[in-house]
Order: structure tokens, then C-alpha cells, then sequence
């Protein structure tokens, strides 16, 4: 999968989201997204809230991210700040589900640089282990990867998705064991509630609707 970073609208011109572009990401822009970044990863999706506010202004974070941790792996507010507030941090880490973890950052720097080790550390604990390294393994490991294109290729071009990307994110948020199950309109229903903002509702329903009516002719 590549670098990919999904970015809110409001987060396309952010320091972090230039700081990622500096560090190879590609930026996908999703206009209704409930995090501010989201990296898809394999396994799931890691999504972030920036704040930088106090008081008042940490309500909607927490709402944001409760929502955004719903289809990723793990959801962070970074919360930047130049001075400390205990009461403002005990009362965010309140209003946030255990789901949603709180880091306390001095600089939208260092609020990418905890990106980039989550992004780092997954990816290390999803790569072959160590000795792996043989031409056989290597080979192996190849083949896979150009499998996994194939197969998101052919997705994307049977779901007339334009960007294979799209193809990996909602993959990688749900995969496709998890969509073969929906099968009734309440399904449907808690299945748009968990990934709203996070992923292309309407690619979500042609994948829905593909696995219900086409997946066993065409495989």
C-alpha cells in the first residue's frame, strides 16, 4: 500500500499535512472526514484529530474523534499547546470513549513526528520477520504485494472506483469479510454509522451491493 494520508478539508493546507507531503505522503482530500488525517495502514486505519484549542473548544474534538475511532485501528487527539490546562486535559480525556487515546503535543512538529511512529511501528510489526530475508522470501513477499495490486486493481476498476487508493482505504477499514455480511438494511444502517466521514459512503455501497448480487460469479 502506498503513502497515502486522507485529509479533512479543513487539514489539506495544515502544518501537518505539509510536513507529511516533506515525508512522501500523498494527500487524499475527503471533505466529510471526522479526522483531521487518517493513515491507511494494514490491519486498519490509524486516524488523528488536531486541536489547539481549550475550554469550550475541546467538546467537538472529542465528538470528532469518538466518531472517527469507530473505523480505525486507533484514533489520537494530538492536542497542541503552549501552556497547561490539568482541568481542560482531565475533562477531554472524560468526554473521549477508552477507544480514543489523548497526546499532549508543544508543536504541530511534533504532533507529525507521533504520526509518522505510529505509521513507522505498524508497518515494522506487519513486515516479515527478521531472517526472512532470502531470495525465496523475497520473492514470496513480491508476489503478494503484486497479488494485493491485482486484486485491488480489479476492485476498483468492477466498483468503477477512479483512484485504486479509495479501493485500499475502505479495505483497510472494512475488510471485505466484514461487508460480505451485511446483508439487511439495519446492517447497512450501524455499518454507514461506524465508517460516516471516514470512508466514500457511495463506494461503500457499490462494494455492499456487489458482494450481495455479482461475488460469486465472478470468482
Amino acid at each position: 500500500m502506498g503513502r497515502v494520508a486522507i485529509v479533512s478539508a479543513v487539514s489539506e493546507s495544515s502544518v501537518e499535512a505539509r510536513l507529511l507531503r516533506q515525508h512522501g505522503f500523498t494527500m487524499r482530500v475527503a471533505g466529510s472526514q471526522a479526522a483531521d488525517v487518517v493513515l491507511p495502514m494494514p490491519g486498519g486505519s490509524l486516524a488523528f484529530v488536531v486541536t489547539s484549542g481549550g475550554g469550550a473548544s475541546l467538546t467537538p474534538a472529542a465528538g470528532r474523534a469518538a466518531q472517527a475511532a469507530k473505523a480505525a485501528r486507533r484514533c489520537t487527539i494530538l492536542w497542541v499547546r503552549s501552556a497547561s490546562s490539568d482541568g481542560d486535559e482531565a475533562a477531554l480525556q472524560q468526554a473521549c470513549p477508552a477507544s480514543v487515546s489523548i497526546l499532549i503535543c508543544d508543536s504541530h512538529e511534533q504532533a507529525c513526528e507521533f504520526m509518522l511512529s505510529c505509521a513507522q511501528r505498524v508497518t515494522a510489526a506487519s513486515a516479515p520477520a527478521a531472517g526472512r530475508g532470502s531470495s525465496a522470501a523475497e520473492e514470496l513477499d513480491g508476489a503478494q504485494h503484486l497479488a494485493a495490486e491485482r486484486a485491488t486493481a480489479l476492485l476498483a476498476q468492477l466498483w468503477g472506483a477512479a483512484d485504486t487508493h479509495a479501493v485500499d482505504f475502505l479495505l483497510a477499514a472494512q475488510p471485505l469479510s466484514t461487508l460480505a455480511r451485511v446483508t439487511s438494511a439495519a446492517e447497512w444502517e450501524r455499518l454507514t454509522a461506524e465508517t460516516r466521514g471516514l470512508v466514500d459512503e457511495e463506494l461503500l455501497y457499490v462494494a455492499v451491493d456487489w458482494l450481495q448480487r455479482d461475488a460469486q460469479q465472478v470468482w
